[in-house]
C-alpha cells in the first residue's frame, strides 16, 4: 500500500465539498440518469465506428 506522509495527506484533494451540492442536484435525478444513459450510448457509438469502417473496407 501507499504510505502517505502528513504533508501529502494535506495536499490530497477531497470530494467532501461536493456534498453541499447534493440538495440542489436531487430534484434533477431523473435528468441526470437520462444524461448518463445518453452519454453511455454516445460512447458506445463512437467506439463502434471503427468497427463499422472496418466492415465497409473489408467487405465493400
Amino acid at each position: 500500500m501507499l504510505d502517505l506522509t502528513a504533508e501529502q495527506k494535506k495536499k490530497r484533494r477531497s470530494l467532501k465539498p461536493l456534498a453541499a451540492l447534493v440538495p440542489f442536484v436531487l430534484p434533477y435525478t431523473g435528468t441526470l440518469v437520462l444524461a448518463l444513459i445518453a452519454l453511455l450510448i454516445s460512447s458506445a457509438a463512437v467506439l463502434a465506428m471503427p468497427l463499422a469502417v472496418r466492415e465497409v473496407i473489408d467487405n465493400g
